[in-house]
């Protein structure tokens, strides 16, 4: 059964080797269920080969396998064996499903519909691109809160794949390497599952980055017999120094994998050369008094030089995948870097098998609260997904961007319960993480025994205490990111939540205020009303409507684009011309026997009496088409102009193509300009300032302001090409306190 197979592997298990891995003791009737699981599959499949060449139950096995070794229960190895056979038809039949159910249990039979659920969105399967991944990472989200298992199983079959990709085409090969390394390696990472994490990780990059793979693998094959003879010498040497002391413990060596040495390179900017630990020395204690690895820590420190800053206290300080252990470096005799890891057994079994070490072995067990912390925190990654991950991966190929472990950190409270918070997080994200409530009701901390200010940050191993009052409720500051007080989006989102609920009477009046107000200054008071924008935000009533305007769930941009949009919708029903705001001067009159070159000599005009629109100002180069009106010859509009597209598709065939001349001398144009700004007393100096310099003449500058602190500039620019009157705008558009640039329509 282990010989070389179609697809090259030759490590191939056969079922005895399944059923060795199986945890001891194990009831016979569960050995039976796997045997009989190994049973169906073979009667599916037959002789039936995957596309990598091997046959279907060889990989099942080979599944099954990979899942058992981590240990978590009988019932995830069985559903490994089937997870080819009970595809999505069997399933889908409520016969079939009660049949295979009494077979092989509610538990197997739970975990492969989930695994049904995630498969047809693996980006081997179908098209690799954003949306394909959107969708699997929300199968993966129903699967977690499903049962942990799932992913069990498809990280156990990705694994395998992996191992037989290269007899497969380029694309589906490296679609299914990519899957491995931006979304089962992190979350194996997260659910602490080291064994499998380091061969998701080196296979993916196997077929990512065959060509470094294959020389780091080169180089350090090289340097194999040279570094086991000097780290077995340091290996014996400690085992007989613990002995001295009676200290009961192993002491084994452990290669860096070939992904986490390229990572080390590129973090640090360095050779293959220079990375010293590519051994590391693991001192395994064989009873679990955590004393007992400060007490090995200093024996290591005594026997060899320690290096302070490669110091890391793991058990004091968990990395948030639940990993403990404590990492030094030391120089030995010769000047060599030796890196050490001490830990307990109960360590090394929770670092090598993650959430296997804390499930329940029993038939129908319970994951521990543990593993239901961890799942949570998994969740909450999935959810959380930033766009900050590895810069070799383009953006739509990544799916989970795990963050630097090192912006977590663990502190405590008065109880010893460890809390997560963000790198920065305040004793105001802790109470939060406590309790919603606690959090609203915090009112000073205690950090360590000492009185702490709210906006104090928190550092790993902090033991924090929350001071709480019977009522009132949170600050507003709390709301803002840049004054300190939380580091938590989490925690800012329920503190918005307290103010929407208990101010919404306060919200209402003041979005009330805002929204009538936008109304009556764009005089649209007989046209609107609060209910024609509450159809329009589609809210349930008007309060819900002004609470959120009121609050700022719904911004005051948003107000003011709706009422114009609705205002100018019954303008146009009713062909009334919107005057709503002073119109400026016509452009002044033209010296004597002076012509505009440009503005008024159009190509396919020739003879026809014409003008340019009033409406949209087109100036050359910009697009622009004709057409003929009533009497009045042609009017030359731009061609997106709004007022032009409404007449066209009343009379289309009043439509006449119409060009700029190129030939003409171009004297430059004048564009009328309005700028609104709040409280910008200045603002006509600054626009004055801002075109000094440019091919830009300012005609005619003048402003006003209301009451409400609103001023209204209005320019007559004079510009010689449509790109300088673009970046005027857009600077304007840029000034502080700016609300609104526009060209307007000459009056006349």
């Amino acid at each position: 059964m282990n010989d070389i197979n179609k697809s090259g592997r030759i490590d191939l298990p056969s079922l005895e080797q399944v059923l060795a891995i199986l945890p001891q003791p194990t009831p016979k009737n569960l050995i039976r269920r796997v045997q009989d699981a190994h049973q169906f599959a073979e009667e599916m499949h037959g002789n039936n080969r995957r596309n990598s060449g091997e046959l279907y139950i060889e990989h099942d096995r080979a599944v099954a396998r990979a899942v058992g070794e981590i240990g978590i229960d009988i019932n995830t190895t069985t559903a490994g064996m089937l997870h080819d056979s009970l595809v999505v038809p069997l399933l889908e039949s409520d016969k079939a499903t009660r049949e295979l159910t009494e077979r092989f249990g509610n538990d197997v039979i739970h975990i492969l519909q989930g695994l049904n659920r995630i498969m047809p969105y693996s980006m081997g399967q179908e098209s690799e691109n954003a949306t394909q991944l959107e969708k699997l990472r929300r199968a993966i989200l129903h699967a977690i809160d499903d049962d942990i298992r799932i992913l069990l199983v498809r990280m156990g079959d990705s694994v395998e794949d992996l191992l037989v990709a290269n007899s497969l085409p380029d694309a589906q090969r490296l679609a299914i390497a990519r899957e491995a390394s931006q979304i089962y390696a992190p979350i194996a990472n997260r659910l602490g599952i080291w064994s499998m994490k380091w061969r998701l990780e080196d296979e993916s990059f196997r077929h990512l980055r065959p060509e470094i793979y294959d020389e780091l693998s080169h180089q350090l094959a090289e340097q194999r017999q040279q570094l086991d003879e000097k780290f077995n010498a340091r290996v014996r040497q400690l085992q007989g120094k613990l002995e001295e002391q009676n200290i009961k413990a192993t002491v084994k060596g452990r290669t860096k994998h070939i992904f986490s040495i390229y990572k080390k390179m590129k973090r640090k900017g360095i050779p293959f050369e220079e990375i010293y630990d590519l051994r590391a020395m693991r001192i395994i204690l064989e009873d679990n008094d955590i004393t007992r690895c400060y007490q090995v820590l200093g024996v290591v420190h005594h026997m060899w030089l320690p290096i302070p800053e490669e110091f890391d206290d793991y058990i004091a300080n968990p990395k948030p995948n639940g990993y403990q252990s404590l990492h030094t470096a030391v120089y030995d005799e010769a000047g060599d870097v030796l890196e050490v890891q001490i830990r307990t057994r109960a360590m090394d079994d929770s670092a090598e098998r993650g959430i296997a070490a804390h499930w329940a072995y029993k038939e129908g067990g319970k994951p521990s609260s543990e593993l239901t912390k961890r799942v949570a925190w998994l969740r909450q990654l999935l959810i959380d997904i930033r766009d900050e991950g590895d810069p070799d991966v383009p953006a739509d190929q990544r799916m989970i961007n795990i963050d630097d472990l090192s912006k977590r950190i663990y502190v405590f409270t008065p109880q010893r319960d460890l809390i997560e918070l963000p790198d920065g997080g305040t004793p105001i994200d802790f109470a939060y993480q406590i309790h919603t409530e606690v959090g609203h009701r915090c009112r000073g901390a205690k950090v360590n025994g000492k009185m702490v200010p709210l906006n104090y940050q928190l550092r790993p191993g902090d033991t924090v205490s929350i001071i709480t009052s019977k009522r009132g409720g949170p600050s507003r500051d709390w709301m803002s990111e840049t004054a300190g007080y939380t580091k938590s989006a989490k925690t800012r989102s329920k503190v918005r939540q307290w103010f929407r609920v208990h101010d919404r009477d306060e919200n209402i009046l003041r979005g009330m205020d805002l929204v009538e107000r936008e109304i009556k200054r764009q005089k649209m008071q007989r046209f609107l009303s609060i209910e024609d924008l509450r159809e329009f935000f589609k809210e349930k009533s008007d309060e819900d409507l002004l609470a959120k305007v009121g609050f700022g769930d719904v911004q005051y941009s948003q107000v003011t684009g709706a009422i114009t949009l609705l205002g100018n919708k019954h303008l146009a029903a009713e062909k009334v011309e919107e005057k709503t705001e002073e119109e400026p001067p016509p452009p002044p009159p033209r010296a004597k026997g002076r012509k505009r070159k440009t503005r008024l000599e159009i190509q396919g005009l020739s003879g026809l009496q014409h003008r340019i629109a009033n409406c949209c100002m087109p100036i050359p180069p910009e697009p622009i088409v004709g057409f003929i009106t009533r009497g009045r010859g042609v009017t030359v509009h731009k061609r997106d102009c709004p007022q032009f597209l409404k007449k066209i598709s009343d009379e289309p065939e009043r439509i006449i193509e119409v060009s700029w001349n190129q030939d003409a001398e171009d004297e430059g144009h004048e564009v009328p300009l309005q700028v609104t700004a709040y409280r910008r007393s200045a603002l006509s100096e600054d626009i004055a300032t801002l075109v000094s310099g440019r091919k830009i003449t300012l005609k005619r500058n003048k402003s006003s302001t209301n009451k409400r602190g609103v001023t209204t500039v209005h320019l007559i620019v004079h510009v010689e090409t449509s790109d300088d009157l673009e970046w005027l705008m857009g600077k304007l558009r840029t000034m502080a306190n700016v609300m609104e640039v526009r060209r307007q329509r000459w009056k006349g």
